[in-house]
């Protein structure tokens, strides 16, 4: 006799509970049902789904009557498009069929099978209780905040500071946890500051040796917006780190942070840096000028990789692109002088998650120049500068002169 066991649960919440594991599904999902437990109406129903380096267990609760004693099986990932999809059709409850070779999810007319699987990748999950080196908990609206903010630089492409290839860096500090990530040239880097609400011992003794722990990016930007209750814990593991945010847990194998640059990171941004210039500007002043700037670039450059050129003197600062032309000018305010030049889309990116004013200070042209924002003192970015139009005209002349020389 074949088995038939009917499993009911809210659309909103299977919906939300696919969207979940859709983050990071490779092949299959683990569904894991108990029996009502005692002085409860409904059973827990859990949803488990891997790629390998990360993972999702998300808990709810569905109605099955049948279920008097654990149930466990596996189901194709087509689960998650076939729940998302009918999901935007009705708000009534899904009803799910188990049989031996497939599940039959229904919701009002429509009827869509998935097949039942005999395994799928996931992770074992180490005890927290015995293994945890450090736990802390977050206020969960500064955690994503802060770490959107920090994890705006990384790409998913790779980067040149190998420890940050589709990573985000959380760095150990006294009383705090400062969130790491670079663009794919590491040409611009950003970091940004957020304080646990718990936890500071471990914490110390985390930053006391040194340590850094990198996250997986791409899954980590991915589950923000699934972080609703208030409060978030991490807890980092010899060879896991979990992020548990009510009852769903977002499993992470960590990244490589053997090379990653704590000291340079220290070094970069000590807080007595000695300056040349500084000077403050509109943000959204100086992301017109760089539209504006792009709009004819120089024979000398691609349109994908235009430049866009800074002087900054006497109070005011000209964006111009590599022909010299789209010339603007804007107020600004600060002391010295400096002439440099950006990658346009790194310096676009970079004040796409800053604030109404910028500020930029550094030692001159050849070397990072300092970005941080009015109102933000845990934010601090730093973006290097590319040759300036007079310096690659030379280099261009060099050229030329060479091959005629041939």
């Amino acid at each position: 006799m074949s088995i038939q066991i009917l499993i009911k649960m809210g659309a909103k919440e299977l919906v939300k509970a696919a969207e979940k594991i859709g983050c990071c599904v490779m092949d299959g999902i683990r569904v894991d049902i108990m029996p009502k437990m005692e002085g409860m109406d409904a059973n827990p129903i859990s949803f488990t789904a891997s790629d390998k380096v990360t993972q999702v267990t998300t808990i709810g609760y569905c109605e099955a009557p049948a279920v008097s004693e654990p149930l466990s099986f596996f189901v194709d990932k087509a689960f998650v498009s076939v729940v998302t999809s009918l999901g935007v059709t009705s708000d009534c409850d899904f009803e799910l069929c188990y049989m031996e070779d497939r599940l039959a999810i229904k919701l009002g007319s429509s009827v869509v099978p998935v097949g039942v699987v005999g395994e799928a990748t996931l992770i074992e999950q180490q005890n927290v209780a015995e293994n945890s080196l450090c736990a802390l908990s977050f206020d969960t609206e500064e955690f994503v905040a802060s770490v959107k903010k920090g994890a705006h630089a990384y790409s998913p492409a790779g980067c040149r500071l190998e420890a940050l290839s589709n990573m985000v860096a959380f760095l150990p500090l006294e009383g705090k946890v400062r969130v790491i990530s670079a663009n794919e040239g590491g040409n611009l880097v950003v970091m940004k500051d957020m304080a646990p609400k718990s936890g500071d011992d471990s914490l110390s003794a985390q930053a006391a040796e040194g340590k850094v722990w990198l996250f997986n990016a791409t899954f980590l930007t991915r589950i923000l917006p699934f972080l609703e209750d208030e409060t978030t814990e991490v807890y980092i593991m010899e060879s896991q780190y979990l992020i548990r945010n009510g009852s769903s847990y977002y499993l992470f194998v960590p990244g490589n942070a053997a090379k990653f640059p704590v000291q340079w990171v220290h070094n970069v941004y000590g807080a007595d840096q000695e300056r040349e210039f500084s000077f403050s500007v509109s943000n959204r002043g100086l992301k017109d000028a760089i539209m504006v700037a792009a709009l004819n670039p120089s024979p000398m450059e691609s349109k994908d990789s235009t430049h866009c050129e800074v002087v900054f003197e006497e109070g005011r600062i000209s964006v111009t692109n590599y022909s010299g032309a789209n010339i603007t000018v804007l107020a600004a305010e600060g002391e010295g002088e400096v002439d440099m030049a950006f990658i346009s889309a790194a310096l676009k990116r970079l004040l796409s998650c800053m604030g109404d004013t910028v500020t930029f200070s550094g030692m001159g042209a050849s070397s990072g120049v300092y970005v941080k924002e009015d109102g933000d003192t845990s934010f601090k970015a730093l973006i290097m500068p590319q040759y300036t139009r007079a310096v690659a005209e030379a280099s261009q002349e060099n050229e030329d002169s060479e091959d005629s020389e041939e």
